[in-house]
């Protein structure tokens, strides 16, 4: 988590930007929270910052720990380990099949109760790995 900015978000994010050109990033067109690092024509590290969460991602634990270094000589962090949850969406490893599971169930139970869905019943579909939907 970043801490210890009270600006306005504006002055959050140009400061931000400022920091990560400084390390060496490049900011996403598409994705105004996407940046990314390239060394020697590789994709090192994938950062995405929203608001005070930053999610880091790289094939390299060195990478991670030196832009934690880095990163922290600018915005003070706290280091929350390896990342479980975030905007909903819950997220567990599997380093035995080198897995990553992804649910926004709890979301979901949020949204059929609010909506007084709640006490439908679900029936599971199987759908072919590669299958296309169609809206008609």
């Amino acid at each position: 988590m970043l801490y210890g900015l009270k600006q306005s978000p504006r002055q959050w994010r140009k400061k931000l930007n400022k920091v990560m050109k400084t390390l060496g990033f490049i900011k996403s067109i598409v994705d105004n929270s996407l940046y990314f690092l390239w060394e020697k024509g590789t994709l090192t590290l994938i950062i995405v910052i929203l608001v005070d969460d930053i999610i880091i991602s790289s094939h390299k634990l060195g990478s991670i720990v030196c832009f934690k270094s880095w990163f922290g000589e600018h915005f003070e962090l706290t280091d929350l380990d390896e990342l479980k949850y975030m905007l909903g969406i819950f997220v567990e490893h599997n380093y035995a099949n080198c897995l990553i599971y992804i649910s926004q169930e709890s979301y979901l139970k949020q949204i059929l109760k609010y909506f007084c869905m709640f006490i439908l019943h679900p029936v599971s579909i199987s759908l072919t790995i590669g299958s296309t939907l169609l809206l008609y």
